[in-house]
């Protein structure tokens, strides 16, 4: 144990399987009331999760130091497997662009760097358990098509499938990657490059929906390698989709069993950590968690949705809702200042082989008419009336959150990208959602 702001900081490391290094939950003191669990997202390097801790909780300490303190409040960070997930490798701002490259008109002539998918390979491989120099070296060698690129695809599939072939989020990417995978064959197979999907190069409408900070327009890398990459960014996306609510799953069930009576549990997670919290929720029965705090959620903004859907099938967590596991606020921060989630989640998520036809289709993609939008962009929708509230956040506002209600909140003012989450306007929400929820 050390401390972090003043507050007992355990960690707690989990595996990609969910599995925990301890045989338990940290022992806490009994003058603990309240306990704190946060999840960082897509990163797998302690050092930046620590620092997202460490950010987070001294900005909630300084604005309630007299109600953020030790012994009442023990925190316990998450540290799990998340390897970065690139939103797309293949599209950058235009105002990114070299002049060298030739301008807009010259975007078809670009291809990812070589150096740049070699280290993405063999990140992705070492995370999956591939042997990484044989994993990169063929991506490398796919990019020339023939056997080589089905040699990779075939290789990409089994690490993908290899945990558990039943698995819904699994058999989703099996379909998406087989569309995906068969366009790449046919696409080298002649020697061509893959169709440019562009939401914005010389179309205003199709960004009407996003922020200003879009309307500048985007250009996408294209060639071989870039198709090689495109692949495997979505294979890393789905792979970490998994993988959150598997640690969540599993951190859910072991704290039903931990014996933690007496004391207030608070659920705090960024990005894929708000589904790794959410998934813990999931798993928990009415009443057990005090709050929970979703900061840019990396999940469907369906997600504690009602009969969602041309199937009319609840939300994955419609539990967490329905069945009131928090009977404290549940926080949702969202905006499309952050195209993590309000563009790049909603293309990574869209069940379709042909993105195309989508952004030719919609100036909404990632909006919430959208079926494969993100939470962090839009809150939580699909609710029935009297479930959520909506209230957005202004600097140096204050906003009043309701316990055993969803609280969507626009932060539009207050968080300027997707890792936007540690600064003290948002503090401010966190501890306020916990600060209820403690009343």
């Amino acid at each position: 144990m050390s401390m972090i702001a003043g507050l007992p900081f355990h960690e707690l490391h989990v595996d990609a399987a969910g599995n925990i290094a301890t045989p338990g939950l940290p022992a806490f003191d009994k003058e603990v009331t309240d306990v704190i669990f946060l999840s960082h997202g897509w990163k797998n390097d302690h050092e930046a999760a620590t620092k997202l801790y460490t950010d987070l909780l001294g900005n909630i300490g300084s604005i309630a130091p007299h109600r953020f303190k030790s012994p009442g409040i023990a925190v316990v960070g998450i540290f799990w497997p998340a390897f970065r997930y690139r939103p797309d490798m293949t599209l950058l701002p235009i105002e990114h662009q070299s002049e060298d490259a030739g301008g807009v008109a010259g975007f078809g002539d670009n291809d990812v760097e070589d150096e740049k998918l070699e280290a993405y390979a063999e990140s992705f491989a070492q995370q999956t358990g591939l042997d990484a120099n044989h994993f990169a070296a063929l991506a490398m060698k796919a990019a020339e098509g023939g056997e080589a690129a089905e040699t990779f695809l075939s290789d990409l599939r089994k690490a993908l499938l290899k945990a558990n072939p039943d698995d819904e989020v699994q058999r989703q990417h099996a379909a998406l990657l087989d569309a995906s995978g068969n366009e790449l064959l046919e696409t080298l197979a002649i020697g061509g490059e893959l169709p440019v999907h562009d939401p914005a190069i010389g179309n205003e409408e199709a960004v009407a929906g996003f922020s200003d900070r879009r309307r500048g327009g985007w250009f996408r890398l294209s060639g071989a390698k870039a198709a090689i990459a495109s692949i495997l960014n979505q294979a890393t996306y789905f792979e970490m989709k998994k993988r959150a609510g598997t640690v969540g799953s599993h951190l859910g069930l072991l704290l039903t069993k931990s014996d933690l009576s007496g004391k207030r549990i608070h659920l705090v997670g960024h990005s894929f950590g708000a589904r790794v919290v959410t998934s813990m929720a999931n798993e928990m029965p009415a009443n057990s968690i005090s709050s929970l705090a979703l900061l840019q959620g990396a999940f469907s903004h369906n997600g504690f949705g009602r009969r969602v859907g041309a199937d009319l099938l609840d939300g994955h967590f419609r539990k967490v809702v329905s069945e009131k596991v928090v009977s404290g606020p549940v926080l949702v921060t969202h905006t499309h200042q952050d195209t993590a989630v309000s563009l790049f989640y909603a293309v990574a998520s869209t069940a379709a082989g042909d993105v195309t036809a989508g952004f030719s289709r919609s100036s909404l993609i990632g909006g919430p008419d959208d079926l494969h939008g993100g939470i962090g962009a839009n809150g939580a929708l699909s609710l029935d009336e009297g479930e959520v509230v909506d209230h957005s956040a202004t600097k140096g506002g204050q906003v009043s959150l309701v316990c055993g209600k969803v609280n969507n909140v626009k932060v539009d003012e207050i968080v300027s990208d997707h890792n936007d989450v540690t600064n003290r306007e948002v503090a401010r929400l966190v501890a306020s959602a916990i600060g209820e929820a403690m009343t």
